[in-house]
């Protein structure tokens, strides 16, 4: 089912080709960098849907090494022309295990030991080159978290440079929790309702998890870590298959919501759903099922003689006496 819905892959990419042959761009980030994103409307839709494909790619089992790495580097190819960061950075944990988990899976058990310590060193070591190549764009990323406690603040206290950081994630994240502070124990509790944010704020929180707790309060911030942690559970519970690569699955995705709202797009959902309905098929088929016992079985029945059939001659044992006689 996975090599089928690699399939889906096609059109997007098809389309970011045609982008990019004709430099049809979207140029969305103050740094100058363009997003080569096929037409669609914005990028972190499509770059959602090529990291389902991707992780279906991981997932896609009836592949051979050599094919499914190819298809892995055209969709992070894919990915990087997109220029999303959230969902570079989110998806480099499961690319790393995958790629690893590849090349140490064609060596015989008993030399895994030192041929991992081997791969786990060299693809530590290109990780760090690619940091290196891309640490312009992530920059204010390193400046934020190096920050963060002086940027929990109300907006007003925002300087501009702050502001800018992380395409001004932190500034839009503050209004959202400022206000959910602002509000009523009833608001604190159920939060303020769907879409309640809408003619409030310019732009969505960009966090299911601010979203959330201005929305749906307290109750809805339990209702979310009980979804991501019950599918967590049942990653982490698998017996059969990558259960390393699967749990990855689901930290990227944890980390795609840190940044952006997955859940709040059907592309993101399509995402989860496909994450999920894999950790079940796991997790559901690691269940011995039990065997029915086989039937005896039967035996012919003994032909009857008729009348006039001849009666046949007994079988002759050892010392001329018939097989079937008893001593």
């Amino acid at each position: 089912m996975m090599n089928l819905l690699l399939w889906s892959a096609v059109i997007p990419l098809l389309f970011q080709i045609l982008s990019v042959v004709f430099h049809v761009a979207k140029a969305s980030e103050a740094d100058g960098s363009a997003s080569y994103i096929g037409g669609y409307n914005h990028e972190a839709a499509f770059s959602i849907v090529l990291a389902t494909c991707f992780v279906i790619a991981c997932f896609a089992s009836g592949l051979n090494v050599v094919a499914r790495g190819f298809v892995l580097l055209v969709l992070i190819a894919g990915m990087a022309l997109a220029n999303y960061r959230t969902s570079i950075l989110a998806f480099a944990p499961l690319a790393f295990v995958q790629f690893n988990l590849d090349i140490i899976g064609r060596f015989r058990p008993r030399d895994r030991g030192f041929v991992a310590i081997a791969i786990l060193t060299l693809s530590g070591l290109a990780a760090l080159a690619a940091a290196w190549v891309l640490r312009d764009r992530f920059a204010d990323l390193v400046t934020t978290l190096s920050n963060l406690d002086d940027l929990m603040k109300p907006q007003e206290e925002f300087t501009l440079d702050e502001r800018h950081l992380l395409s001004s994630r932190p500034y839009i994240w503050s209004g959202y929790i400022y206000g959910w502070l602002d509000g009523g124990l009833k608001n604190h509790v159920i939060g303020f309702g769907p879409d309640s944010w809408i003619g409030l704020f310019e732009v969505y929180a960009h966090n299911t998890l601010v979203s959330t707790l201005y929305e749906y309060g307290v109750i809805g911030i339990a209702a979310i870590m009980l979804l991501w942690g019950s599918m967590f559970y049942t990653a982490f519970r698998v017996r059969q298959g990558s259960r390393g690569k699967l749990l990855t699955a689901h930290l990227s995705f944890l980390i795609l919501n840190m940044a952006t709202m997955p859940h709040w797009m059907i592309e993101g959902d399509i995402l989860y759903g496909v994450i999920c309905g894999y950790t079940l098929y796991l997790y559901f088929g690691a269940v011995p099922v039990p065997v029915a016992a086989k039937p005896a079985p039967i035996q012919p029945p003994r032909p009857r003689l008729l009348s006039g059939d001849p009666v046949p001659a007994p079988q002759i044992g050892r010392g001329g006496r018939p097989a079937s006689a008893r001593r």
